[in-house]
């Protein structure tokens, strides 16, 4: 499995994850009004929702994804809204839901899959996703216990899909999290209390996403909804002695 999620820059973690560490909630699948079963494969081993403690990734049951295709090589995108994924499927990545109508039979199609679920999104080239806060908190020297469960945003598309077939999506990271090891190089004890990371762009906050790119391109949804600070702070951390080092 792979051990660092890549993709938005210069993005943090102590581990500061570059996601929304509050699970959103999902809203039901009545939500959208659709009529025909279908059914997509979505995702890698290097793509999940719950942090395992090793940084391997992996769908977890109850995920839901926006579905949105389009006939092959066209831009009218049609939304399939919500597909989730039950218990029963996490074997085969299976993601199911509803279309609102049924695929010409000698058409193919192109499809395109955003995570984390978000009601808002209505077309894949404006994607909504939130890449963590400008400040998060790490309570003593568990690294890890901040992400688990974290929302980690990816998107996957697959093109020119007959419509007898059932598209098989294989999908990316669309942020980075990045591991901080602390050395105390000085002759007194240290206690870290807070890790700031600054960039030349936005690295956290609200953006969107266009997916229909070969490589997936971002844009802040709003000035004041982004920023290029973003700091971690760390309570109760154990004291440093010289020479050690913590993650």
């Amino acid at each position: 499995m792979k051990k660092y999620l890549v993709c938005l820059g210069a993005a943090l973690t102590s581990m500061l994850t570059l996601t929304n560490c509050n699970r959103e909630e999902i809203p039901s699948p009545n939500d959208y009004e659709g009529t025909i079963p279908f059914s997509i494969t979505a995702g890698t081993p290097e793509v999940k929702t719950v942090n395992d403690g090793a940084f391997g990734t992996d769908w977890a049951a109850g995920d839901g994804v926006n579905l949105f295709y389009s006939e092959a090589g066209k831009t009218s995108y049609l939304t399939a809204g919500k597909f989730s994924i039950a218990e029963a499927d996490l074997e085969t990545r299976t993601f199911r839901g509803l279309l609102a109508s049924e695929l010409a039979e000698d058409a193919s199609y192109d499809w395109y899959v955003v995570y984390p679920y978000n009601a808002a999104t209505t077309a894949p080239g404006k994607a909504q996703v939130n890449v963590a806060a400008a400040v998060q908190t790490q309570a003593g020297d568990d690294n890890l216990a901040h992400i688990a469960g974290a929302n980690y945003p990816v998107c996957g598309m697959a093109k020119a899909v007959a419509a007898s077939a059932s598209p098989e999506i294989a999908m990316q990271h669309l942020t980075s999290l990045v591991e901080v090891v602390v050395t105390n190089a000085s002759s007194a004890p240290l206690t870290v209390s807070e890790i700031k990371f600054v960039a030349e762009e936005a690295i956290v906050g609200a953006f969107n996403v266009d997916v229909t790119k070969d490589a997936p391109s971002y844009s802040a949804a709003a000035a004041d909804k982004v920023s290029s600070t973003a700091t971690l702070n760390v309570t109760g951390a154990k004291e440093l002695a010289t020479g050690t080092s913590a993650k």
